[in-house]
């Protein structure tokens, strides 16, 4: 994955993500990783971000929009 490892809610899913994991860290290959998921949680969760998204949800339901 470019930023998380995609899990189904499968047992075998887990284990193989669970493995996957493993491996990355092992072969200390799970920094790029955690950083691009810092990033998009960062840009598409942060305070301002939620804020506005939330704002126009609001506005939406005042105006009687869909």
């Amino acid at each position: 994955g470019v930023n998380g490892l995609v899990y189904n809610g499968t047992v075998k899913m887990l284990e193989d993500k669970l493995l996957e994991a493993i491996s990355l860290m092992k072969s200390n290959n799970h920094h790029k990783m955690a950083d691009n998921g810092f990033d998009y949680v960062s840009k598409n969760f942060s305070y301002n971000s939620m804020v506005l998204a939330y704002g126009a949800i609001y506005q939406k339901m005042l105006s009687g929009s869909n």
